[in-house]
């Protein structure tokens, strides 16, 4: 059985995951205070690994390997070896053609949660790989920065299955289309 690729992430009105200097803690921050109590919007329920690219691995470090989401096996897209501490025995890094490294998952997990960075989501996206884009959409706008897609590639093949607003935030899942490939 094929596994089921989720994107989650946090991302600004104008379609930015990170600042020009890869910063994401002005959307970290937002995030934190408008949270709502008892709500999981970032972590899909039932995952059970997760994939992140080698940036996104050195941002988010300290949660990955030590807090919230220490309890899942970690798997870095990387094309370089990383040095990981031996508290960090739930990283392990992969390197690879996309599909190889989702056919490498499938023997770990079934539900793939994919928190970021750009190059992998758009590498996954293009080639209409995620079955779900699931965005935290923040009252804020970067107007420079990092894209959550990126518009030279082809665009999801999705269409909006659920939306919901939390105050001044909101929460909408995307689904592949079924005539998508």
């Amino acid at each position: 059985m094929a596994a089921k690729i989720i994107i989650s992430l946090l991302v600004t009105m104008d379609g930015f995951i990170a600042e020009e200097n890869r910063s994401s803690n002005q959307l970290e921050e937002a995030f934190f205070i408008r949270q709502p109590a008892g709500v999981e919007l970032r972590r899909p329920q039932d995952c059970d690994v997760i994939l992140v690219g080698h940036n996104t691995f050195e941002s988010y470090r300290q949660e990955l390997t030590v807090g919230s989401y220490n309890d899942l096996p970690v798997v870095v897209l990387a094309s370089e070896p990383l040095k990981l501490t031996a508290a960090e025995q739930n990283v392990s890094c992969i390197k690879g053609e996309i599909k190889a490294v989702i056919t490498y998952l499938e023997r770990i997990g079934q539900v793939i949660w994919v928190m970021g960075g750009h190059e992998l989501i758009n590498e996954l996206t293009s080639q209409n790989l995620a079955d779900e884009i699931r965005l935290v959409t923040l009252p804020l706008e970067f107007g420079t920065g990092i894209s959550l897609f990126n518009t030279n590639l082809p665009a999801p093949q999705v269409e909006l299955a659920s939306l919901k607003e939390y105050g001044d935030m909101t929460y909408s899942i995307w689904r592949k289309k079924d005539d998508a490939n």
